[in-house]
């Protein structure tokens, strides 16, 4: 089919290995404009390449028609155990085969490689189905009912690069219940300057092993940046003072005693072991110990309806995540 094309993009550009990101998809049948096969169309699938290709997987199963779309969507969704997008168009006899199908995975959907370095979009098949009366069982390993199948034949090599190297503003680790680091609820209120606090508590998927180093002489990290969007009080240490702030941080719920305060960053350096796969708990803070009400960090721009805050996880003797 002459001009059938697939592009294939991060919708924030975002090409660090191991985040969690959504996609944006066009896709066109052809450059005819004439022809109107499109108008035939009941069904799409979009099928990734295998795990054991680009070790690429899944984080959620939403998405969504996107607004530059000339087809309209009636229904999206990803089937993560079959590594395949189902599109339902809306049927209409207008469409012809030139205009295209768009749409975004949505909640950070996919999850990109962490071991391939760049991936190449023509190992992606596209299926375009039909059939008369009733909707047939249609399943990912089969063409039954599929009038056009879009692969490598039709695709041009591209490729996209993903690289491990740490960006100062990215995609935030998903936490529990589809949050994000940037909803964090005010924990307490600072009466004199009549400004909210809070502290930065979330969840994590355990990307890789930390092994327990109890007895050693060797640490894991995490650390969180938020200079550029939270400040806090002058760390002071010295409990006989009038103003006494420290650092916290918590894993899992238990009190991390190397924490620490740097150049805009809150790290604790830990010998705990977590298991791969496993949901474990962050709490980061600045605390007075004197008034467990005086808690967390100010947010500095109160016209930001969203920030990203740059998580880093250093398992040691692995490699480095970035969330």
């Amino acid at each position: 089919m002459s001009g059938a094309s697939l592009t294939f993009n991060a919708l924030d550009s975002n090409y660090y290995k191991g985040q969690n990101v959504d996609y944006y998809f066009s896709f066109t049948y052809s450059t005819s404009s004439s022809a109107s096969d499109m108008a035939s169309v009941k069904m799409i699938s979009v099928h990734f390449p295998p795990y054991s290709t680009y070790d690429m997987s899944f984080a959620g199963q939403q998405c969504i028609q996107h607004s530059s779309s000339s087809i309209e969507i009636a229904d999206c969704t990803i089937d993560t155990t079959g590594y395949t997008i189902w599109i339902t168009p809306f049927e209409k006899t207008s469409y012809q085969n030139n205009h295209n199908f768009q749409i975004e995975t949505k909640g950070k959907a996919i999850v990109n490689p962490i071991t391939s370095s760049s991936f190449n979009k023509n190992q992606f098949v596209v299926k375009y189905y039909t059939w008369e009366g009733t909707k047939p069982a249609l399943f990912s390993n089969s063409d039954d009912y599929v009038f056009f199948k879009q692969d490598s034949s039709y695709i041009a090599s591209s490729s996209l690069s993903y690289t491990s190297s740490f960006e100062d503003h990215h995609t935030d680790v998903r936490v529990s219940r589809e949050l994000y680091v940037n909803e964090f609820e005010p924990a307490s209120t600072d009466i004199g300057n009549n400004r909210m606090k809070t502290p930065f508590e979330f969840k994590f998927k355990v990307m890789a092993t930390f092994n327990d180093l109890s007895g050693s002489n060797n640490y894991h990290h995490i650390r969180l940046s938020f200079s550029s969007y939270y400040t806090h009080q002058s760390i002071n240490q010295k409990s006989q003072d009038l103003y006494y702030y420290i650092p916290t941080c918590h894993l899992n719920g238990e009190m991390i005693e190397d924490c620490s305060i740097s150049s805009g960053k809150i790290s604790m350096r830990f010998q705990q072991k977590l298991n791969s796969g496993e949901e474990a708990a962050v709490r980061f803070s600045v605390l007075n110990p004197t008034n467990e009400a005086d808690d967390g960090f100010y947010i500095t721009n109160l016209n930001n309806p969203t920030v990203t805050l740059p998580l880093e996880f250093f398992p040691y003797g692995g490699g480095n995540y970035y969330g």
